[in-house]
């Protein structure tokens, strides 16, 4: 479990990852800390925890140490993932890491005549009207 200390005028709760490390948070008030702390550990119990500081990883960093961990992987399935990992590179993305998802924000499509088009991403229903107008 992690503890709690008075500083500056403002309570900062203390606590150890799963690897170890020990990270802080600040709050105004003592009872938000000490929720904090137990949520925490909550979370660690149940390998729910998330590193905050993830928030703070590009989707292209996220990619490239994917791949790296799925050397194991044959190597077709490797250039798979690693030409989606382009593809993800090539769209704006906003992560949030606590809820555990990625929002598409924009996307850059290749034209066969050169050259790129910015475009919104599809959303399911743009999707079912395409599928029900080609179908």
């Amino acid at each position: 479990m992690g503890h709690i200390e008075r500083r500056n005028g403002r309570w900062r709760a203390r606590y150890r990852d799963p690897l170890g490390r020990q990270l802080s948070e600040t709050f105004t008030r003592k009872l938000d800390a000490e929720r904090f702390l137990r949520e925490v550990q909550v979370d660690i119990e149940r390998g729910r925890w998330l590193d905050p500081r993830g928030a703070e990883t590009t989707v292209k960093e996220w990619s490239e140490e994917f791949l790296s961990l799925a050397r194991r992987l044959a190597p077709t399935t490797q250039q798979t993932y690693k030409r989606l990992g382009e593809l993800i590179g090539l769209r704006r993305a906003r992560i949030d890491l606590g809820l555990r998802k990625i929002r598409v924000t924009e996307q850059l499509i290749r034209m066969s005549a050169g050259g790129w088009l910015r475009n919104e991403p599809k959303t399911p229903e743009k999707l079912a009207e395409l599928v029900a107008t080609t179908g």
